[in-house]
Formats: C-alpha cells, sequence, structure tokens
C-alpha cells in the first residue's frame, strides 16, 4: 500500500476503498512504517464492547499479538475488544515496555498529593489563598 499511494497513482479514499482498510489505519501505518496484512475489517470489530481490563489481561493480549505474527485484527476476534485497542496496546507495550499499559490516571493531581517543596513562592501563596476561600464557603 505505502509503494501504492507514494507511486501517486491511488488516493488514501482509492486505497481504503480498494483494500477495504480505513483511511485512519492506511495513515497510521504510513507514518509508523508498518505493513499492514491481516487487516480486513469486519463490522462486529467496531461494535465490539470493550470492557474494563487489567494490566495482566493487557500485557498478556500485547505478548500474544507479538508472538503471532502482529495479528492486530486475530487478537481482537479472539479477546472479544476493539482493533483499535488492541493496536494501542501492543503499541506501548513496543515502545515503552509494560509498564505503559498500567491505567494511569489523567487530569490534575490531587492538590493533597503536591509536592510544595518544588513549588515556588508566588505558587505557594496561591495554594494557601485557595485553601483560605474554600474554607470561607
Amino acid at each position: 500500500m505505502v509503494e501504492e499511494y507514494t507511486s501517486g497513482k491511488y488516493s488514501l479514499a482509492d486505497l481504503s476503498t480498494k483494500h477495504n482498510i480505513g483511511t485512519r489505519v492506511i495513515l497510521l501505518g504510513l507514518i509508523n512504517g508498518i505493513e499492514i496484512k491481516d487487516y480486513d475489517p469486519k463490522g462486529d470489530i467496531y461494535t465490539m464492547k470493550s470492557g474494563k481490563t487489567t494490566f495482566e489481561e493487557r500485557l498478556e493480549i500485547a505478548k500474544w499479538v507479538i508472538d503471532n505474527n502482529m495479528s492486530y485484527k486475530d487478537a481482537a476476534e479472539k479477546h472479544g475488544i476493539t482493533y483499535a485497542l488492541v493496536y494501542k496496546w501492543t503499541r506501548a507495550y513496543l515502545d515503552k515496555g509494560p509498564e505503559a499499559l498500567r491505567y494511569q490516571k489523567r487530569g490534575p493531581k490531587p492538590k493533597s498529593e503536591i509536592d510544595k517543596s518544588k513549588l515556588t513562592e508566588v505558587e505557594k501563596l496561591k495554594l494557601e489563598l485557595e485553601k483560605e476561600r474554600t474554607l470561607r464557603r
């Protein structure tokens, strides 16, 4: 597909239709230099419900993909999760190691967890002022 795209003969939309693959997947493949061999999406892969998984499950799935010739589609079908999640977990595992598969809470840290020794005087004063405002309410 990379050769077809870079030759200028086909647009992304043309390749998408020709190979029955989404343009986003083609772009990911082009960006990451991945050869997409096994991708022939079925409607059920996109509509599968992905429940919460444990670190161990994500690790097992990523290792299964690597051990089985990078078959993201087969892993998605086998484990009943989306292709996108299988791809994301496998790439994270390969790029950053197993710890990348641990759940990481997003958003700002609670104020109680902030290391005040690393704050500037202004930041410390702002925190103190915020604390006083919440106490007055």
